[in-house]
């Protein structure tokens, strides 16, 4: 269940700041969110948040639209979390 709210937590904080829209309701998903973001180059977005923040995560596009996902598991720490979300705030994404 901690996985789940923090997959929830992770998904609230990045819509909350790109003003983007969920592409799924809360109990539609379980420890894997799929988080909208504003960005015209998946591949560009990706290498930036691993070389500029250390945050190696899935980048995709799908109908003209961003995401990134972030799968939360039981041995992760929030931080680990925490810096994946803080690098797209920071890239204003």
């Amino acid at each position: 269940m901690r996985c789940h709210e923090e997959a929830v937590a992770a998904l609230r904080a990045v819509t909350a700041s790109n003003g983007l829209h969920p592409i799924a309701a809360d109990g539609r998903f379980a420890q894997m969110a799929t988080l909208p973001v504003r960005a015209s180059d998946a591949e560009c977005l990706r290498v930036h948040l691993f070389w500029q923040h250390r945050a190696e995560v899935p980048v995709t596009q799908h109908g003209g639209q961003t995401f990134v996902r972030v799968s939360v598991q039981a041995y992760n720490a929030p931080a680990e979390l925490d810096a994946p979300i803080r690098a797209l705030q920071q890239a204003g994404v």
